[in-house]
């Protein structure tokens, strides 16, 4: 199925910021991880917030990430009507590209010890928003769905 072209632009932005947010997931050592699931979204928040552009003004912009618990909760901005309404609309799509980034090999091992991945992305003027969540059920759903290429749960 071919994506119009705002679509496709749209999910390359989301997918860019996913991997520049993500990347700090992959970064910390086994041997310096956290052992307390709390500890562990606190790095992987304090780690993401340090090392993502911040481009305020961007199609859809990195604000933040925090962590409660075993949520580690990223935060976006966009600031398009045009382009929220078009990720809105293809959410379903955007969650599988999401999923599939958190559910490889290099993150799954966070979300297979309880961390819940949390993406809100919002309009500028907060009057809508979107959230996505990724947990291991996330990664089962895909593997499910597309037979390989995404590792199961224990």
């Amino acid at each position: 199925m071919m994506l119009p072209c705002a679509v496709t632009r749209i999910a390359t932005a989301v997918a860019v910021m996913t991997v520049a947010s993500g990347l700090a997931i992959g970064q910390t050592s086994k041997d310096q991880e956290p052992k307390d699931l709390g500890e562990l979204a606190k790095a992987i928040a304090a780690t993401i917030d340090a090392n993502t552009l911040k481009a305020p003004g961007a199609l859809v912009a990195f604000e933040s990430a925090k962590s409660h618990n075993n949520i580690v909760e990223l935060r976006y901005v966009t600031n398009e009507l045009a382009a929220f309404s078009n990720i809105k609309k293809n959410s379903d799509r955007v969650l599988s590209v999401k999923g599939s980034y958190y559910c490889s090999e290099s993150r799954i091992r966070y979300l297979k010890q309880g961390i819940v991945m949390r993406e809100i992305m919002a309009l500028a003027d907060n009057s809508d928003h979107i959230e996505f969540w990724f947990d291991i059920s996330v990664c089962d759903t895909l593997a499910k769905r597309d037979g390989a290429g995404v590792s199961p749960a224990p």
